[in-house]
């Protein structure tokens, strides 16, 4: 004869089991989350230039209280020369060239520290990856103050200049998490740009390529029928 009370305490444990199961797997995944892992998508070596793309230069000066060191065309450029990790952070030293500075020569030496924990979150050139998660989660841990709002990879942050014009800074990085755009916005003057730089890393995505974008899906196509056509002329 089966014993009935033995089969119930072999369910009730199997069933603790998966029960027991569910919790772990449950918990891991919930440790993964919190715990995700922000890396640093750069490499010793690497340089970067950014050039000033546009210039008001009676509203920059009426804005900000003085006059720019700086015009339309001008360049700077970042060169990596090494990254140390830690446990928190990712220290760069890094060769600059300012605004007018002659590429050909030396530059001077500057340090950053890039956070790889959001809560620690500072607005530098170069943040880490994945950068849509990272600033996400910076916007959820409440980092940012009221002035600040998130769309993405675009950060934006309102302000009011010393004649009191209100404008916007945006900040909008590309997916390795380097500083591609950033700009100043005039609110009191229909957005107009006071000043903006742009990143020359950067691959337009423009009328250019459309057009050949366009052509190859054509030639794709062109292709696929000529195939076509054989098979059928061979049948």
């Amino acid at each position: 004869m089966f014993d009935n009370n033995n089969m119930n305490r072999k369910k009730l444990f199997i069933l603790s089991l998966l029960i027991l199961e569910f919790v772990v797997i449950g918990s891991s995944i919930n440790i993964n989350v919190s715990a995700q892992a922000y890396t640093l998508n750069l490499s010793e070596n690497e340089e970067f230039i950014w050039q000033i793309t546009e210039l008001d230069l009676h509203i920059f000066k009426k804005v900000f209280g003085f006059e720019p060191d700086f015009e339309v065309g001008n360049q700077i450029k970042k060169l990596i020369r090494s990254i140390i990790s830690t446990p928190n952070t990712y220290s760069l030293t890094v060769e600059e060239w300012d605004y007018g500075s002659n590429f050909n020569g030396n530059g001077t030496l500057a340090y950053y520290s890039v956070q790889k924990d959001p809560k620690n979150f500072n607005e530098e050139i170069f943040i880490p990856v994945p950068v849509a998660d990272y600033l996400s989660e910076v916007d959820r841990l409440g980092i940012l103050g009221s002035e600040y709002t998130l769309s993405g990879t675009t950060l934006k942050k309102r302000d009011k200049g010393v004649d009191g014009t209100r404008y916007t800074m945006t900040k909008i990085y590309d997916s390795r998490g380097i500083l591609a755009t950033e700009m100043y916005t005039d609110d009191d003057k229909d957005n107009r740009v006071i000043v903006r730089v742009d990143g020359t890393f950067i691959i337009p995505l423009g009328n250019t390529f459309f057009v050949f974008t366009g052509f190859s899906i054509i030639a794709v196509i062109f292709i696929l029928i000529k195939k076509k056509q054989f098979h059928i002329k061979r049948n």
